[in-house]
């Protein structure tokens, strides 16, 4: 039987707990992404950095409550297909409290949930398939 770890964001760090990094690893993680997008969300125009880094935090937290149902999926499909999903629920459901938040128009605050998504998710792609490759999958 195959675990699996809730994730904090609709992927990402549960996959650290998944592959061995722990709790620890996992909220390390968290806040290295909500860091990282913070700073996207910032160079984009969202606002000063700690707007910016509210902002993060809150599409993240909304996204990992998603992830909570999600997750359990990564046992039944192939991985990089769920990481596939997982974006596009992390860019809708980042995208609308974005938008929600700022007061912004849905296609703007769908684009900044892109780029800050497409940065944060190509290491967690490239954790799956390291994962997957080494559990012989």
């Amino acid at each position: 039987m195959h675990t699996y770890a809730v994730g904090l964001d609709v992927a990402g760090p549960g996959l650290l707990v998944a592959l061995g990094a722990g709790l620890a690893g996992a909220v390390l993680a968290f806040f290295l992404i909500v860091l990282v997008e913070g700073l996207i969300l910032r160079f984009m125009g969202w606002g000063p950095f700690g707007r910016a880094l509210l902002s993060a935090l809150l599409m993240n937290v909304a996204s990992s409550l998603v992830g909570l149902f999600y997750a359990p999926l990564l046992t039944r499909i192939n991985g990089l297909i769920w990481v596939l999903g997982a974006f596009i629920l992390s860019v809708l459901v980042e995208g609308a409290i974005l938008a929600v938040t700022r007061k912004s128009p849905f296609a703007r605050a769908a684009w900044a949930a892109v780029v800050t998504n497409v940065v944060t998710y190509i290491p967690v792609a490239l954790l799956i398939v390291w994962g997957a490759a080494g559990l012989g999958f």
